[in-house]
């Protein structure tokens, strides 16, 4: 299966929330992921947000 997901979806394989355990099922099953290239900084900003 073929996969594009968005920053806010990838989170959710870093930060449990609801919908995390469905995106962790998901990505195991992917066979392809596609990513947008502001996606890494995007993630990268939300995590560091969270934490502060």
């Amino acid at each position: 299966m073929r996969l594009s997901v968005d920053s806010s979806s990838l989170a959710k394989r870093y930060v449990q929330e609801d919908g995390s355990e469905e995106m962790d099922s998901l990505l195991h099953h992917a066979s392809e992921l596609a990513l947008c290239i502001i996606l890494v900084p995007e993630i990268i900003s939300a995590l560091n947000r969270r934490q502060r």
